[in-house]
């Protein structure tokens, strides 16, 4: 009994068990649950719904998005009638399929939504079968086909039918067409198009070839094979046929009847009124009037005319004009504007470019508004000033016309700046006497000129292109300032843009364009320049967007002296945004800066930013050195051989190369904050490589940090980008191992003028903040000088100092060399006693150097910034022989890869 009991037990608790179970499963069913307030509780749970839309993907149908649960089916927007389904010229519909997954078909019936989903209609181009019709009763006329199939929206190469006679071609196929329901005829294909041979060795026996003599087209007897088959110009008679291949998309959505059309075909005389046979070409000499109408058979040529002539314009050609509602060519009530193709008359024989007449045509003549400035033809600056700033339509076109320099010229502090922007081309070199040369501007503004805007240059701005032209400068400017007209009061910047040729360069092209003379702006005691900004330049205060190249020459000297707010000065421009400058010497070039405020001066630029720098050298072995001064009263100082403050811009394949005689120098003092100064760059934050300083010394005194490097006086990099913040393949030789003169052991040098003054110096940069140094050689002394109290300093033979996020890699100076007694390379302190320490590379107690309280702050890593090689080993000696190799002028070579 007791049994009997137990079983019944544990068969309710079974149940139990079951029913607990199966409560809990109709509890968790996406849109189940127990009715409100039943079982144990809780809200009765909500589907998911998604959206579903569709995308009829070019077709003019639109269809309802549609709402669907979790796990539910998406309804076919036809609505069971495929009459509903997506439709498009051209095409047949396929089916739908999920975005992205389009060789899929979507099932209606069985693929369930599970997201947001969006069904495209996929089609199938439709394809059309042609029949071809040779539309030529000459047995001899032969095709491998009588079809052409043609795909919607698809190109493809239609067939060739060729007439043939015993082997030769007797007949000339042009092209295919239809007729439309008008009874015209339209060309279905390109026409036949051919290519002219260049010389008989690329003639094959396989090809066609055709004579060209205007009306027909025949097969000569035997190919051509030798001199006697070309004319006595020495140019080809004969031309290859090409395939004939339609380059655009067949869009016809019909079956046609193609027709072939044979050269034969056509009429023997021009028609006119049959746009088949032949065209209408319209020569139009100056805007619309005094037309000459040709009537041209397709693919013949026009015989030549006299071109036509039009006082103070030149003629630049005819070229073909389109119909544009913004055209300024007006003819027959429509107006049109100028292409770039330009039209050539065939002159037979003697002629090697020409143009057939495929089209109906309009060919007007181009006109370049011409100005010869010379002294011969009574055509002065003046007069040309006076034309452009007359504000006239025919000064808009001088803007954008020619001005062509045919004599030297000289102008004074009388001469009138021409305004506006010059988008033309003015042009300094012609034939004179059989011989090539630049003409030159001679530019000599004396103490009493008085400028009357911010700008001082023969051009306000240029945009054209200027070339071929010398430029010799002796600028001597005083109270640049009383006209009260040119900043009038409220004006915030207030700048002064003074230069040789122009204020501002914007989207210029400068070729060979050569820069020299003197630029002076002295402090008068009674003048104040204390709110003023100069920007000045030997070429131009400011260039963007600009290329300078073609072989230019900057030599001279700038003194500014003005005490401005802030002054960015370079013998080719005060700043470079944008641009590309390459292909440049420099024999000369001395600058010399005194600020109140901000001070940016470099032989080149004074800033640069995203400019490239390629090519350019600076040589002063015959001549002075190059020389940088910069002083500034209140602010920081930039200094470079090339470029003050070098931002996101690449200076490549350059040099400053001097002589223990002609040694180059740069100098920068900051009275009252920092000074940043290099062989090459006082500040790099861009990339220099492949470039190299040889003989000069590079000196900065700061009250707050100075800093000194043979290449860089600081390198850093203020952001992620790897190409900012770096120097390689560079080296810097201060001397050569014959040289005696100990005075060049101080070639980077960096003077204290305070006791809470830092300074760093080192052979290729003084400080490295996140820069990268790499395959760069340091030849040259590194001295810090502390006499005047300064208590921080840091030196090394690479980088002066570096921080962590910097690196060196296989950068290299010379520890064996010897002259006499003295190291070659020598790092020295000057300690505020007076005392010189000279150290060298394996003096142990420099690690940890005290002299009277000054620390070197980065201790053994700072001064040991780099590896050491002697001159024996296989890529420094490399390098050196480099160094004591014949100084390289880029427009007669390249300098040689600084490469392992």
């Amino acid at each position: 009994m007791k049994s009997k009991l137990n079983l019944k037990l544990i068969l309710i608790s079974i149940l139990l068990v079951l029913l607990s179970l199966a409560l809990v499963a109709c509890g968790t069913t996406p849109g189940g649950g127990g009715e409100e307030g039943g079982g144990g509780g809780g809200d009765k749970p909500v589907a998911t719904t998604f959206t579903v839309s569709f995308n009829s993907n070019g077709s003019s149908m639109v269809y309802d998005s549609q709402q669907v649960v979790y796990g539910g089916l998406v309804t076919n927007p036809n609505k069971g009638d495929p009459a509903n389904n997506p439709f498009k010229t051209g095409y047949t519909f396929k089916w739908w399929s999920q975005e992205g997954d389009t060789d899929v078909a979507w099932d209606f019936d069985t693929k369930t939504i599970t997201a947001e989903t969006t069904l495209i209609a996929v089609y199938d181009p439709n394809t059309y079968i042609h029949t071809l019709d040779l539309n030529n009763t000459d047995p001899n006329v032969h095709c491998d086909k009588t079809t052409f199939t043609s795909t919607y929206n698809q190109s493809t190469t239609m067939p060739i039918p060729t007439c043939m006679d015993n082997g030769n071609a007797t007949d000339q196929f042009l092209y295919w067409y239809y007729v439309d329901t008008d009874g015209k005829e339209v060309r279905f294909s390109y026409w036949l198009s051919y290519t002219m041979q260049t010389s008989s060795s690329t003639y094959s026996s396989s090809t066609d070839y055709y004579t060209r003599d205007h009306s027909t087209y025949s097969i000569p007897a035997t190919q051509p094979a030798d001199a006697s088959d070309f004319d006595k110009a020495g140019k080809p008679k004969y031309f290859v046929r090409n395939s004939l291949s339609e380059s655009n998309l067949f869009t016809l959505d019909k079956v046609l009847t193609l027709k072939a059309k044979w050269y034969s075909q056509l009429p023997t005389t021009p028609d006119e009124n049959n746009p088949v046979a032949a065209h209408k070409v319209v020569f139009l000499p100056d805007n619309g009037s005094g037309e000459t109408i040709k009537t041209v058979k397709y693919m013949d040529t026009v015989d030549p005319f006299v071109n036509p002539t039009k006082a103070d314009y030149q003629f630049d050609g005819w070229f073909v004009a389109v119909e544009d509602e913004n055209g300024t060519i007006d003819y027959d009530g429509k107006k049109y504007s100028l292409t770039s193709t330009e039209f050539h008359f065939d002159t037979g024989d003697e002629c090697a470019e020409y143009s057939t007449v495929t089209d109906d045509m309009i060919i007007a003549a181009k006109w370049t508004r011409y100005f010869e400035l010379s002294t011969a033809s009574g055509h002065t600056w003046e007069d040309l000033a006076a034309a452009i700033n007359a504000d006239t339509d025919d000064s808009k076109e001088l803007l954008t016309g020619k001005i062509q320099l045919t004599s030297d010229i000289s102008l004074d502090y009388t001469y009138t700046m021409i305004l506006g922007n010059f988008s033309g081309e003015f042009d300094g070199q012609y034939d004179d006497s059989g011989e090539l040369k630049n003409h030159t501007i001679t530019f000599t503004l004396g103490s009493s000129f008085r400028p009357t805007s911010g700008f001082t240059a023969l051009f306000e701005n240029i945009s054209g292109t200027v070339k071929h032209v010398n430029i010799a400068l002796d600028f001597e400017l005083h109270k640049l300032d009383e006209d009260p007209t040119i900043f009038p009061d409220g004006v915030y910047n207030k700048t002064f843009y003074i230069a040789g040729l122009a204020g501002k360069l914007d989207n210029a092209t400068i070729q060979n364009v050569n820069i020299s003379g003197n630029i002076a702006i002295p402090n008068d005691p009674d003048t104040s320049y204390a709110d003023y900004a100069f920007i000045v330049g030997g070429l131009a205060a400011l260039i963007t967007n600009t290329e300078i190249t073609a072989s230019w020459e900057a030599n001279g000297i700038i003194s500014i002296d003005a005490l401005g707010n802030s002054i960015t000065t370079g013998y080719l421009a005060g700043k470079a945004i944008s641009s590309t400058i390459s292909q440049g010497s420099s024999a000369g070039i001395g600058i010399t800066v005194t600020s109140n405020g901000l001070a940016e001066v470099g032989g080149l630029f004074g800033e640069t930013q995203n400019t490239e720098i390629t090519k350019v050298s600076f040589i002063s072995e015959t001549n002075i050195p190059i020389y940088i001064e910069v002083v500034s009263q209140t602010e920081d100082v930039y200094a470079g051989g090339f470029v003050g403050k070098l931002v996101y811009s690449t200076i490549s394949r350059c040099y400053i190369q001097g002589t223990k005689d002609y040694i180059n120098r740069v100098a920068a003092v900051s009275a009252a904050k920092g000074a940043y100064v290099g062989g090459l760059v006082g500040l790099n934050n861009g990339f220099v490589n492949n470039s190299y300083v040889r003989y000069a010394y590079v000196d900065s005194t700061a009250t707050t940090v100075g800093y000194a490097g043979g290449i860089a006086g600081k390198c850093f990099n203020d952001s992620s980008s790897y190409s900012l913040g770096k120097i390689e393949y560079c080296y810097i030789a201060s001397f050569m191992t014959s040289d005696n003169d100990i005075a060049l052991q101080d070639a980077i040098k960096v003077t204290s003028s305070t006791a809470n003054t830092k300074v760093f110096a080192g052979g290729i940069t003084g400080d490295s903040e996140g820069c990268s140094i790499a395959r760069c050689f340091a030849y040259t002394g590194v001295t810090v000088d502390l006499h005047l109290g300064n208590k921080s300093y840091s030196f090394g033979y690479i980088s002066g100092h570096r921080n962590t996020s910097s690196s060196i890699d296989n950068s290299y100076t010379d520890i064996e060399s010897k002259n006499g007694t003295y190291p070659m390379v020598a790092m020295k302190v000057v300690a505020t006693t007076g005392v010189t320490y000279t150290y060298n590379y394996d003096d142990e107690f420099v690690f940890n150097i005290e002299l009277n309280g000054a620390q070197n702050t980065n201790g053994k890593e700072s001064f040991r910034s780099g590896l050491f090689m002697n001159t024996t080993a296989g890529w420094n000696n490399e390098i050196w022989n480099l160094a004591n190799g014949t100084p390289i002028v880029y427009v007669e070579g390249e300098l040689p890869a600084l490469r392992a």
